[in-house]
């Protein structure tokens, strides 16, 4: 439970950043070229042949579209390269996802049952007409009396 507490903590303070993430992602916030420019650590560096690879794709990318605004199919592209999602994501599902424009988590309110729901924003579309879905899970945090060893932390029920 004290795992479910700084994760409702920290969400809170996350926020200003998942809000950006929306904004820029729908094209309500183009960042400036500062904004976008990485900064890398020593670890970071990159050679000098990868980086004159990417100039090339960046320049052919260039040519091939004009500037898109905000950053078109974001979440389908981040459930295709997920490990952990991109199983689940089926060939019927992408379509759909094309509309998903963010995805935001609750936590359940300190002294409830731990729980969270996943909210999946769409914009308008031929599939559904609602404009969020949502999926509730709620954890169990405590050992089987059977079986007390067996007890990894939290589980979704």
């Amino acid at each position: 439970e004290e795992v479910h507490d700084l994760e409702r903590k920290y969400a809170v303070l996350y926020q200003p950043l998942f809000d950006k993430r929306f904004e820029i992602i729908n094209a309500i916030y183009e960042p400036t070229e500062e904004e976008c420019e990485w900064k890398p650590d020593e670890e970071d560096e990159i050679s000098e042949e990868l980086k004159e690879k990417a100039k090339v794709e960046d320049e052919k990318k260039d040519e091939e579209k004009e500037d898109p605004k905000g950053i078109p199919e974001f979440w389908l592209t981040v459930f295709k390269n997920v490990d952990l999602l991109s199983d689940m994501v089926q060939e019927h599902d992408e379509p759909i996802l094309k509309h998903l424009k963010d995805i935001k988590v609750k936590f359940s309110d300190a002294g409830q049952p731990m729980s969270f729901v996943l909210e999946f924003h769409f914009e308008p579309n031929e599939y559904f007409t609602n404009e969020v879905l949502t999926k509730t899970y709620r954890m169990r945090s405590e050992p089987d009396d059977s079986d007390p060893f067996s007890f990894d932390g939290p589980e979704i029920m």
